[in-house]
């Protein structure tokens, strides 16, 4: 069996996080924001490295781990995120992760640039899998007693 590589995710990070670690061309973040703020309030991606490491954490980083990208998914909460919004947030994290992690069995195997079809791929399957589910799964948690209105989900 393989094991599964982990795919943190950073939930409620800032915009400017969001941009340094998805390493997306600014017409893609642009077509990210315009996709997801204008329909959902949040937008999402799968990004690699960290963020605001100190000096001595990163040269200690790059003298174990060389040529390994770690890789994450990505959230950034508008202003305007209600607690359903949050929830619906990262339940497409979640989703994300999963597609992730089927296409990424064996990353040794994986190319940089398979590695961007892989992303491309996840997120792609991700939304539609949010599209298809959501509404089953938020029925059925409010069903069971939750109320996402007065969700709150806590970020980083």
């Amino acid at each position: 069996s393989h094991k599964l590589a982990p795919y943190p995710i950073y939930y409620g990070v800032s915009f400017d996080e969001f941009i340094v670690r998805s390493q997306k061309s600014l017409s893609e973040v642009r077509e990210l924001v315009a996709h997801y703020l204008d329909q959902r309030n949040y937008i999402i991606s799968v990004g690699c490295g960290r963020y605001r490491r100190r000096p001595q954490e990163q040269e200690q980083q790059r003298k174990q781990q060389p040529q390994k990208q770690r890789y994450s998914v990505i959230v950034a909460l508008s202003s305007k995120a209600t607690p359903i919004d949050q929830a619906k947030a990262y339940f497409h994290a979640l989703l994300l992760d999963q597609e992730m992690k089927k296409d990424t069995m064996d990353l040794k195997t994986v190319s940089t640039t398979s590695m961007e079809n892989v992303i491309a791929k996840a997120e792609n399957m991700a939304l539609t899998n949010l599209e298809s589910s959501w509404d089953t799964f938020s029925q059925s948690l409010q069903k069971s007693g939750w109320d996402l209105s007065k969700t709150e989900l806590r970020s980083k």
